[in-house]
């Protein structure tokens, strides 16, 4: 298993509040998360973020077919924006077999209002900035 992303408390400055932001800070050793993370903020429609608000509205855990008729998107599209929630670590989801049927609850595992990537490090010849200069007009 990869290491989850950290989330962290941010200020941005129309929003009067701090907000919760995923960090994803990726290293090629970690691919799975960082295919999960382009899958979700690539998929057509924002169905990924559409399908977590919709989770994260609801506060109870949710069925996949649920989710389906909420956001109104083909069952197999929104399987595999929750796969990627889930590989992010967003999500929790419990499986309920009823003979051969299977039934998907999903819930919020970490409640966040956004999704930010920072510039790999290895492309930095040093690291990270510890502080990055302003441009002077």
């Amino acid at each position: 298993m990869f290491n989850l992303p950290s989330e962290e408390d941010i200020k941005i400055g129309s929003i009067p509040k701090p907000i919760r932001v995923l960090v994803i800070k990726e290293t090629p050793e970690e691919w799975r998360l960082w295919n999960a993370f382009t899958s979700m903020l690539s998929r057509h429609n924002d169905l990924a973020l559409r399908v977590y608000a919709t989770i994260l509205e609801h506060g109870d855990s949710i069925s996949s077919r649920d989710l389906v008729t909420i956001v109104d998107a083909p069952l197999y599209s929104v399987r595999s924006a929750l796969k990627d929630l889930y590989d992010l670590g967003l999500v929790s989801r419990v499986r309920v077999e009823r003979g051969h049927l299977t039934f998907d609850h999903w819930s919020v595992k970490e409640k966040i209002l956004g999704v930010l990537r920072l510039i790999p490090e290895q492309y930095f010849g040093g690291g990270y900035q510890s502080q990055l200069k302003k441009k002077e007009k």
